[in-house]
């Protein structure tokens, strides 16, 4: 949403969307590439807190084992 843009100017490059196949591809095209973008770091950032909760599991258990000697 862009407030410089007109409602003309807005219907106007819609219909040129509508009307224009490799518009349209185009503009799939861009919208898969920032949605795989997102996910990837996504992803990223929940690997990154599973492996983080894990070694940090795994140094309250040994914690535990090691106080109840």
């Amino acid at each position: 949403m862009t407030p410089e843009v007109s409602l003309e100017q807005h219907e106007q490059a819609y219909d040129k969307l509508v009307r224009s196949q490799e518009l349209q591809i185009g503009a799939q095209v861009r919208t898969m590439y920032l949605f795989e973008k997102k996910i990837k770091k996504s992803f990223i950032t929940m690997e990154l807190s599973y492996t983080l909760f894990i070694f940090g599991f795994f140094i309250a258990v040994t914690v535990f084992v090691i106080g109840n000697l």
